[in-house]
C-alpha cells in the first residue's frame, strides 16, 4: 500500500470515527442529560431565596469589600452598582473588583449590588428595592452604574430561565416584564406553584 492510499484510509477512518461520536453524543445528551427533555426540570425549583427577585445575594446588602465594611452610613456610598455576575465581579477577591478599585480613585465608598445570572429586569427590580429604601437618602448626587451584558437581554426572553448556580440559595426562576400594548412594561411575578403547567 503506497503512501496515498494509507493516507486517504486514515482521513476516512478518522471521518468515521467523528461521525459514530456525533451520533453517540447526541443519543446520550438528548435521552440522559439534557434538562429540556425532562419534565421534572422544575421539580426542586422555589422561591425560598427571594420571593420578587427570584434570587439575591448577600442577603440584599452590597458586596462586602473595604470600602463597604469601613462606612457606618449608607449615605456615605457616593454611588452604586446594578447588574449581574460582569457587574458583581465573579470570580475576583472582594477588594478586587472594578467597583472597589474605583472606590478607591473616587474616595468615596460604592455600593456593589450585582448577582449573577440576573436579567437586565431583575437588576431594574433591584435597582428600584434599593434606592427607595428609606435608609437611602438621595438628597446628595449619587451615581448609578447599571451593567448590561448581552446574555441578559436573552435572559429576560426566557421566562423560565433557571439559575442553576448554588442550588441552595438561588433555585428559583426569574421574574420578567412583557409588554401588552407596545409601550407600557407589566411585570409577570414568580407563579407560586412551581409546576410545569405554571411555568409554561
Amino acid at each position: 500500500m503506497n503512501l496515498t492510499k494509507k493516507l486517504l484510509f486514515f482521513l476516512i477512518y478518522i471521518l468515521i470515527s467523528i461521525i459514530f461520536v456525533e451520533i453517540f453524543s447526541y443519543i446520550l445528551f438528548k435521552n440522559f442529560f439534557d434538562l429540556r427533555y425532562h419534565k421534572e426540570v422544575f421539580k426542586n425549583i422555589s422561591y425560598k431565596n427571594d420571593k420578587l427577585l427570584g434570587w439575591d445575594a448577600y442577603n440584599g446588602e452590597p458586596r462586602p469589600s473595604e470600602s463597604v465594611l469601613n462606612t457606618n452610613n449608607k449615605d456615605e456610598a457616593c454611588a452604586y452598582i446594578f447588574g449581574d455576575s460582569f457587574s458583581h465581579s465573579d470570580e475576583v477577591l472582594d477588594n478586587e473588583t472594578w467597583g472597589e478599585i474605583l472606590a478607591k480613585k473616587m474616595k468615596c465608598p460604592i455600593y456593589n449590588y450585582g448577582v449573577g445570572g440576573y436579567g437586565s429586569d431583575q437588576s431594574l427590580l433591584k435597582l428600584q428595592r434599593i434606592l427607595s429604601h428609606p435608609t437611602n437618602n438621595f438628597n446628595k448626587s449619587k451615581t448609578i452604574f447599571f451593567g448590561v451584558y448581552q446574555e441578559m437581554l436573552r435572559r429576560n426572553l426566557s421566562a423560565s430561565w433557571v439559575f442553576y448556580c448554588c442550588p441552595d440559595e438561588k433555585n428559583s426562576l426569574k421574574p420578567y416584564f412583557v409588554s401588552e400594548d407596545g409601550k407600557s412594561l407589566k411585570l409577570i411575578e414568580i407563579p407560586d406553584s412551581l409546576i410545569l403547567n405554571n411555568v409554561i
